[in-house]
């Protein structure tokens, strides 16, 4: 993406973070960038446009948080570390990224009524199925536990982008969430869920 429009990608999503899907309008992006008026019409001609490419740049930039911290590549030993390394995933999100996951979850409310694939593109580029796979894996935990162990993150997301919990950065419901799925999942290997000898 060229700066320009990085630039314009970026304050969109401030923009939506701060008032909405429907707030967002070219006028308002080129304000809240200080651009000449007309700036932003000429890299998003229509409203769709301007919602694609704040997509795009926003699940590159949340992609970018998840390869960062590694978390596919995590190699917790049991279930009580694995928590702690989604809660510390998790933490990093709530610190550094609140107007990301607040337009995030703006966005795909928005883009499920428009049947796009836009919205599928945000839930993955933030964590997915493969992402879980390996420290489900190391942590000696079934891989069928993944679908509601992603379920558990995007309901701790949830609160904390748009939720009970907007605007903190740690929170005990988080773990309690986690290891309620965890331990309510089958497991394997000759160890509890929690690193307790069965």
């Amino acid at each position: 993406m060229e700066d320009r429009r990085i630039l314009i990608a970026d304050t969109a999503i401030a923009v939506i973070a701060d008032v909405g899907v429907r707030g967002l309008t070219h006028r308002a992006v080129d304000a809240a960038a200080n651009l000449a008026t007309g700036s932003t019409s000429y890299y998003a001609r229509s409203k769709a446009q301007l919602v694609s490419l704040t997509v795009e740049r926003l699940a590159s930039l949340l992609r970018g948080y998840t390869e960062h911290t590694a978390l596919a590549s995590a190699s917790p030993n049991d279930g009580g570390e694995l928590v702690k390394t989604l809660r510390d995933w998790l933490e990093g999100l709530y610190a550094d990224y609140q107007g990301e996951l607040r337009s995030r979850a703006a966005l795909i409310l928005e883009l499920e009524q428009s049947e796009g694939a836009d919205a599928d593109l945000l839930r993955e580029a933030l964590v997915s199925a493969e992402d879980l796979a390996g420290p489900l894996k190391s942590a000696g935990i079934d891989s069928d536990t993944g679908p509601a162990l992603l379920a558990a993150l995007e309901g701790c997301l949830w609160e904390h982008s748009a939720g009970r919990q907007l605007g903190a950065t740690k929170s005990g419901t988080d773990a309690f969430l986690l290891e309620s799925v965890l331990s309510s999942h089958h497991h394997s290997g000759g160890r509890g869920l929690f690193g307790l000898r069965r």
